[in-house]
């Protein structure tokens, strides 16, 4: 009994069928070129793409094995459409890791000179759930008895405090030792990120609904954007600053933003113990060298022109800001957990020794910059924004920024925390959490 022949031309659209879709949904090459990054397995899929659509020509000219090559083509599709219907339904905590805030790795280096209060080893590890904190992953968090994610820019990321120094990790510590419980306190925290981005971060992030609170830290971004004239610009570009690896970005490739399966293989290939390459990720340097060539800078345009005033048009800004922080509310309800906002809190204030106002690294306005009594303002105002949105939308707050002492006992310069300041953070937000988890 003779083999049925399967017609060329249906052999030539179950061959390129399933090739073609893909470069539709990627939009081609310049789906490539607005890509932010290219990792590894994006071009071992274009290589297996390229090399089926050359083998599929060649056996469609000779007239021969077409029907076994697109039998086997669509066998291993149905294979790869069963594991992607498994990770999406049996296991899909797993499956979501890859969509994080950061990439699974650890970076270490050593303190410089320029950081009261820090010196050492600084590690910065980042977890399989793309959060800062210790070594787990998704299957891992319903066993812990409390679990708070914490997201903010730099201040939350505490990038030069060695991870257990970080005030998140404090505050997990010294939670765990008051409840006798498990906790589990995960840092999402991105350098240069303002409160859109964070509502964004809270919304999209996979993994928000395990969490049982959400800590947020924010304003000093959002109003330093303002003042450097950047502030309507980072607001549209909102989505674009969580790009890189984390998978936030619309121009990642469809297969990482909709896939399971390619999640999963790209966090699982991840190496372990690399370099951390944060994408967007404002890292300056690793050791903090670069402090020192900030504070001449912001010296030098003092020097120039001060401004004493707060910059026009700050109501303006106190409205966007109003409006992102509102964004940030309606983010957490979304996701079921409850929310803490934490005041941005900073060194300045009017009578500021001349010593500690050496330490600022503000640097504004390009022909001048403002002087240690007028970002207190303005800062001030920031805040009193988000503790009046708390007040009337009925969310736990805390004014971090008039708890703490203005000087080098906490800061290291503007804003950043040393790792006194840390511990200081980690105690009172546990004084916080305490009698309501209890």
């Amino acid at each position: 009994m003779s083999r049925r022949r399967v017609e060329p031309a249906v052999c030539a659209a179950l061959l390129f069928l399933p090739g073609l879709t893909h470069v539709a949904l990627t939009g081609g090459v310049s789906q490539w070129r607005a890509s932010s990054e290219l990792g590894l397995l994006d071009v071992a899929i274009s290589g297996v793409l390229v090399t089926h659509f050359a083998a599929s020509a060649w056996v469609l000219r000779r007239g021969k094995y077409a029907g076994r090559l697109a039998l086997a083509t669509w066998s291993v599709l149905l294979t790869l459409a069963g594991t992607e219907l498994y990770l999406r339904f049996a296991r899909p905590t797993e499956a979501a890791v890859a969509i994080a805030p950061l990439p699974p790795g650890t970076r270490i280096c050593t303190a410089a000179d320029t950081m009261p209060g820090i010196s050492g080893e600084i590690r910065l590890s980042v977890n399989r759930l793309g959060l800062r904190g210790p070594d787990i992953g998704p299957r891992d968090l319903p066993r812990f008895d409390v679990k708070i994610l914490c997201v903010g820019g730099s201040t939350t990321m505490c990038q030069y405090n060695t991870d257990e120094r970080s005030w998140p990790w404090r505050l997990q510590d010294e939670l765990a030792e008051r409840l006798g419980q498990r906790v589990f306190v995960g840092n999402s925290g991105r350098s240069g990120l303002i409160a859109r981005n964070h509502g964004d971060l809270i919304a999209r992030y996979d993994l928000t609904h395990e969490f049982d609170w959400v800590i947020v830290m924010c304003g000093l971004n959002d109003w330093g954007m303002f003042l450097q004239g950047e502030y309507d610009a980072s607001r549209e570009r909102s989505l674009e600053a969580l790009d890189g690896r984390s998978k936030f970005s619309r121009d990642a490739p469809y297969y990482h933003r909709r896939l399971r399966l390619v999640q999963w293989i790209d966090a699982a290939t991840t190496p372990t113990g690399r370099k951390l390459p944060f994408g967007n990720v404002v890292v300056t340097d690793d050791d903090g060298t670069w402090f020192a060539d900030w504070r001449q800078e912001r010296k030098k345009l003092l020097a120039r022109r001060t401004f004493d005033e707060l910059p026009p048009r700050f109501e303006e800004f106190e409205a966007k800001y109003r409006e992102d922080l509102l964004g940030v509310i309606a983010a957490a309800r979304s996701k079921g957990v409850r929310l803490l906002m934490v005041s941005q809190p900073t060194i300045y204030r009017a009578d500021l020794p001349e010593a500690m106002a050496d330490l600022l690294i503000s640097t504004s306005p390009p022909h001048g910059a403002y002087s240690h009594a007028a970002l207190e303002q303005v800062s001030r105002r920031a805040n009193e924004v988000m503790l009046d949105v708390c007040r009337r939308e009925g969310v736990d707050h805390i004014d971090l920024d008039r708890i703490l002492p203005k000087d080098t006992s906490v800061y290291f310069d503007d804003c950043h925390f040393n790792d006194a300041g840390c511990e200081r953070i980690g105690v009172v937000l546990a004084n916080f959490f305490e009698p309501r988890l209890r």
